[in-house]
C-alpha cells in the first residue's frame, strides 16, 4: 500500500500504477483503476480513480 499526502515526493506519484493500493491521510484506501497525469501551466496534475471511493486529486 502506497499512502498518499499532498507531500507526497512525485516519484512516488509517478511509481503509481492501475492495480495498486492506495492509502489516504483520512484512513480510507482503495485500487486505484485509472490514473490521469496532466500537466497544465508548469504544473502536473495527478488524478487517480479509485475503486470505490472516488477520485484522488493531487497537483504538484
Amino acid at each position: 500500500m502506497i499512502q498518499l499526502n499532498q507531500h507526497t515526493p512525485v516519484r512516488d506519484l509517478e511509481s503509481i500504477r492501475e492495480g495498486d493500493r492506495i492509502v489516504l491521510r483520512n484512513g480510507k484506501s482503495d485500487e486505484v483503476v485509472k490514473i490521469q497525469v496532466v500537466c497544465n501551466k508548469g504544473q502536473k496534475q495527478y488524478f487517480y480513480k479509485l475503486r470505490h471511493d472516488g477520485t484522488v486529486f493531487i497537483a504538484k
